[in-house]
C-alpha cells in the first residue's frame, strides 16, 4: 500500500515535469517564430550550471520563495487572529444574552412570587 503512494507520487512528479517541458517547448516555439535569438536567450540561457548568472538567479529564486512563504504565513496568522477575535466576540455576546435571559427569568420569578 505504501509503495503505491510512492509510485503515485513519482508518476505525478513525472507528469508535472512533462507539463513543464511541454510549456517550455511551446514558449520556445512561439518566441522562435518572432526572433530565434531571443528564443534561445530566454529559454536556454540558464542551462550552464557553472555560470555565475545561474547561481544568482537560483539564489534570487530561493530568497523570493522564502519571502513569499513568510508573507503567506503572516497573512494566515492575521486571518487566524481575526477569526479568533470574531469567535470571542460571538461567545461574549452569547454569554451576555444568556445572563440577560437568566436575569429576566429571575425577575419573572420574583414578580410571580409577590402577592399584592
Amino acid at each position: 500500500m505504501a509503495s503505491q503512494g510512492v509510485q503515485h507520487g513519482a508518476t505525478r512528479s513525472n507528469v508535472m515535469h512533462r507539463q513543464q517541458e511541454d510549456r517550455r517547448k511551446r514558449t520556445f516555439n512561439i518566441l522562435q517564430s518572432y526572433d530565434p535569438i531571443i528564443a534561445n536567450e530566454v529559454c536556454y540561457r540558464h542551462k550552464d550550471k557553472n555560470s555565475r548568472e545561474y547561481y544568482v538567479i537560483f539564489i534570487q529564486k530561493m530568497v523570493r520563495g522564502f519571502l513569499a512563504r513568510k508573507y503567506y504565513t503572516e497573512l494566515l496568522y492575521e486571518q487566524y487572529i481575526e477569526e479568533e477575535q470574531r469567535e470571542r466576540e460571538i461567545q461574549n455576546r452569547r454569554v451576555q444574552e444568556g445572563l440577560a435571559e437568566l436575569e429576566s427569568k429571575r425577575i419573572e420569578g420574583d414578580i410571580k412570587n409577590r402577592r399584592y
